[in-house]
């Protein structure tokens, strides 16, 4: 999942070029709510086996001075969507004894006020 087709695309190539693996693209911005729910309907014709939670948005002004419909924009993604989705994938994943990978940048361990 991304917003962007063509780079998605690109990668999905690749994978299926050397993996030999069936690669379903899905263009999603995650940041916006429904977007959990979608991707979780979309998963639920296949039989997945894992979930990994990449999207991510750091915001690099002081707080007061970040506008905040972009503070809960990427509250939305950091926590709201991560959560929804695993919710919503968990008894897909539980049928497979799937995982569940939370990853997160340096960005997000940064010792800043």
């Amino acid at each position: 999942m991304a917003r962007t087709r063509s780079k998605l695309e690109a990668v999905a190539a690749s994978l299926r070029d050397k993996y030999r693996v069936r690669v379903e693209v899905l263009v999603k911005d995650l940041a916006l709510a429904p977007s959990a729910a979608e991707v979780a309907a979309h998963c639920a014709a296949f039989s997945i086996d894992g979930l990994i939670n990449n999207a991510g948005l750091g915001l690099g002004d002081h707080f007061a001075r970040e506008p905040l419909d972009r503070v809960v924009e990427m509250l939305n993604l950091n926590v709201v969507t991560l959560t929804t989705l695993t919710h919503l994938l968990l008894p897909n994943l539980r049928k497979t004894r799937g995982v569940i990978i939370n990853l997160a940048s340096t960005a997000a361990f940064q010792p800043v006020p």
